[in-house]
């Protein structure tokens, strides 16, 4: 999701997860100790990216969102599935 942002071209990917409110993960609080195991499929993926091995296994999705969550920006998206209690959207063509 991060990289497929990155790809817009709009910002490189540090801006990307720092900006406010966009991922839980990157907040003050976050216990990466409590998951090790996603952390290091992150890192992974993202040296895959850095080595030119990159697939877009995301089908061009960029946001994803509580399934109860309904807000105005959602507009220029669409659903492209579901997964627990999140959707996972891209823009609309």
């Amino acid at each position: 999701m991060i990289l497929n942002r990155n790809a817009s071209g709009n910002s490189d990917v540090c801006s990307v997860v720092a900006h406010p409110y966009q991922f839980s993960f990157y907040t003050r609080n976050y216990q990466w100790k409590y998951h090790a195991k996603q952390k290091e499929i992150a890192v992974r993926l993202l040296q895959d990216e850095y080595n030119g091995n990159r697939q877009d296994f995301l089908k061009g999705i960029t946001h994803y969102t509580n399934v109860k969550v309904k807000t105005v920006w959602m507009k220029a998206f669409m659903v492209e599935t579901v997964i627990g209690n999140h959707k996972f959207l891209r823009e609309k063509r």
